[in-house]
């Protein structure tokens, strides 16, 4: 009887492992706007570049000094786009964010963002370069 659990354990273990998110398929490490603060953070670190207000973005979140965005819900349309919804945050102010995210190539993914409130300048939008040998902390 011990066996037949013993084997029923381990046929399930792997169907018990986490999967990766969906977002961590492809925003697979750290991005940044430009190159060189992809450059900076990788000399003095991801939370000094962030600190001048500069824009991270990893599998979780886009996150900066005071302004973030919390991924709520995000859908893998294929191996190369996601559709993220966010939830963003700046002082005294919150709102939601549509995001959508599509890998260009191995260093480079593409995000479109369509804020409820179309007067606002949509500060996620653009291209955005993966950061070698940068981690968040």
């Amino acid at each position: 009887m011990r066996r037949i659990l013993f084997s029923l354990i381990i046929s399930a273990s792997p169907a018990l492992a986490e999967e990766p998110s969906p977002a961590a398929s492809i925003i697979d490490g750290v991005y940044m706007t430009q190159e060189d603060l992809c450059a900076r953070a990788k000399a003095e670190g991801v939370e000094a570049v962030a600190e001048e207000g500069n824009l991270v973005l990893h599998a979780g979140k886009l996150e900066s000094i005071e302004y973030h965005c919390d991924f709520v819900d995000v859908i893998k349309v294929n191996d190369i786009a996601l559709v993220i919804t966010a939830w963003c945050e700046e002082p005294d102010f919150a709102f939601p964010d549509l995001i959508s995210v599509t890998k260009r190539n191995d260093t480079t993914i593409q995000l479109s963002s369509v804020r409820d409130q179309p007067e606002l300048p949509s500060g996620n939008s653009g291209t955005w370069v993966k950061c070698e040998g940068v981690s968040m902390p």
